[in-house]
């Protein structure tokens, strides 16, 4: 029979061991307390960099409000757009807030969150080319560029180098879409297909303007890995809490009626 001692003393141990699990249980809920947002800062003004390289954007501050909301601490990575998903999926980032459109091809390779933001596409041009672009068969022969990975990208493959409109050459992928609207004022291109909302942001350039509207009905939504649900719970909760609110207006105002690139 063990004696009084002995009992005191395997009591003392099995609070201790009870007391580390605990602590360890803390310590690890605190690690994963932190979110990384993944984005490429070049897409104003949904994601982009401010004169202290500070990341700033429609999408950057409402995940941030719905993570921070959420008790969760944010930091955000400037990754390239097409390396997204990969960053994602190799838990290198937790979630990604890049006006990412939520397509069938994408979604089978993550979970997205509930859409808060419907957009298509837009064709822009200088000013000063004399082109006469109404329809897509007006983009014949033309110099056309996207970006890598974008729904944009996607649209010249199927409706401009697949139909023969142009040939293979004449499209140009850039890494960061402020690259291909630096060559297109370059002269180095005829025309840059982009997002409508941020067509609008470069078009307020006076050297830059949209000449053809192209409906493609899309929707961006967060992205997470597949299965993660509590993310995307806290992503769709906090969008279904903000949407529609005096706060998703006034931020709406502040991106996309104030802001223009000079």
């Amino acid at each position: 029979m063990m004696n009084k001692k002995n009992l005191g003393s395997l009591f003392l141990i099995a609070l201790m061991v009870i007391s580390a699990v605990g602590l360890s249980g803390c310590v690890e809920e605190k690690a994963t307390s932190k979110v990384i947002v993944g984005t490429s800062a070049d897409f104003p003004p949904f994601e982009m960099t401010d004169a202290d390289n500070n990341i700033i954007g429609f999408d950057i501050e409402l995940v941030t409000k719905i993570l921070t909301d959420a008790g969760y601490t944010v930091e955000v990575q400037d990754i390239d757009f097409n390396s997204l998903i990969a960053s994602l999926n190799s838990n290198k980032i937790d979630v990604i807030a890049a006006a990412l459109t939520i397509t069938p091809e994408r979604d089978e390779q993550i979970d997205f969150s509930n859409p808060y933001f419907d957009a298509d596409q837009s064709v822009l041009i200088r000013t000063d080319s004399g082109l006469v672009i109404n329809s897509t068969a007006d983009m014949a022969n033309l110099t056309v560029g996207a970006q890598l990975g974008t729904t944009g990208e996607a649209w010249i493959d199927e409706n401009l180098v697949t139909t023969g409109l142009i040939s293979e050459a004449d499209y140009h992928p850039y890494d960061l879409y402020t690259l291909a609207v630096t060559d297109l004022l370059n002269g180095n291109l005829d025309a840059v297909v982009i997002d409508q909302p941020v067509a609008k942001v470069f078009a307020g350039n006076e050297n830059l303007m949209i000449v053809l509207n192209i409906v493609t009905n899309e929707q961006y939504g967060f992205g997470v890995r597949t299965g993660d649900t509590t993310l995307q719970g806290v992503l769709n909760q906090g969008l279904a809490s903000l949407i529609g609110t005096e706060y998703f207006t006034n931020l709406s105002t502040t991106y996309f009626e104030e802001y223009t690139i000079d």
